[in-house]
């Protein structure tokens, strides 16, 4: 797997500097450098018409790198683990245990927490890697739309993101699928006409810019999710729609933004522009909509 970001490894001192292959000459091909994810060995490629890289056969099984993975690398900057995020799967939590719990079934301890959101590594002042949608989305809406997210492929936020209103404008007019980070809000897909209708839990979003009603005559995108396990399934539609609590009385869930990362693939129908994802917990965050 190519890869543009490695460590070289300075056996004397024992020490491990990151380095960027187009920073890289000839002479340097000989050096050890080592994978950012597993530690492995790798090896940098020297290239005349297109960037430099680093490859290796030599990964471990779990390594981000080695799973096929695209890692998008913006002039050494961040690290952005793309496929990790998407191909992350979330555990349901434990069984509590009786040391676990305390008083009226309060969890102490180390056990799973309410949100597993993972925390970046910041390497140092400049590189980090980004391994969760609310560090991309951060990166994203703070950087110029023509900003480079990727120097391998020019990779710019505009070609990533609809989280505006001229970037979901242009996605309503020339269609939007592939990989995508969009910005959406909670519907009410049997109140259109003709309504949407979905698989029991599946969940039916629309895009946050576009007026859903169809007053104006422009149809919004639709986003047909779910979450890509069973359990990750039933705590993704109580995060964004809400739950029957201990009362027997459903409670919905606040009204917030879903910022999502996603494969998206084009739904047939001849009346909506729907497309359809699966979100997993670093696919998927809620933001509180500006007042």
């Amino acid at each position: 797997m190519a890869h543009q970001v490695a460590f070289l490894y300075n056996k004397e001192k024992g020490t491990l500097t990151k380095v960027q292959a187009n920073n890289l000459e000839d002479r340097d091909r000989y050096n050890d450098f080592r994978c950012v994810s597993c530690g492995r060995r790798v090896y940098l490629n020297i290239c005349k018409n297109k960037a430099n890289y680093f490859s290796s056969t030599e990964h471990t099984k779990d390594c981000d790198i080695a799973k096929g993975h695209r890692v998008y690398v913006n002039n050494s900057n961040a690290i952005i683990h793309i496929d990790a995020m998407l191909m992350h799967e979330d555990p349901p939590p434990k069984e509590k245990s009786g040391s676990e719990m305390t008083g009226d079934n309060k969890q102490i301890g180390n056990g799973p927490q309410e949100e597993t959101e993972e925390i970046d590594t910041y390497l140092d002042e400049r590189d980090r890697d980004i391994r969760s949608l609310r560090a991309l989305y951060d990166l994203t809406t703070q950087e110029r739309s023509d900003y480079v997210l990727d120097e391998e492929t020019k990779l710019k936020v505009e070609d990533l993101t609809l989280c505006d209103a001229a970037s979901v404008e242009a996605a309503v007019r020339n269609g939007m699928e592939g990989l995508k980070l969009v910005k959406a809000k909670r519907c009410m897909p049997n109140k259109l006409n003709p309504p949407i209708k979905v698989d029991y839990g599946k969940i039916v979003l629309r895009d946050a810019y576009s007026n859903w009603t169809q007053s104006d005559g422009r149809k919004p995108l639709f986003f047909i999710v779910q979450g890509n396990t069973a359990w990750y399934n039933e705590k993704l539609k109580e995060m964004i729609i809400g739950k029957k609590g201990s009362d027997g009385i459903f409670h919905s869930a606040p009204n917030k933004n879903v910022i999502m990362l996603a494969n998206w693939k084009k739904v047939n129908n001849p009346n909506y522009q729907i497309y359809e994802g699966e979100l997993n917990s670093r696919t998927v965050f809620l933001e509180t909509p500006e007042k």
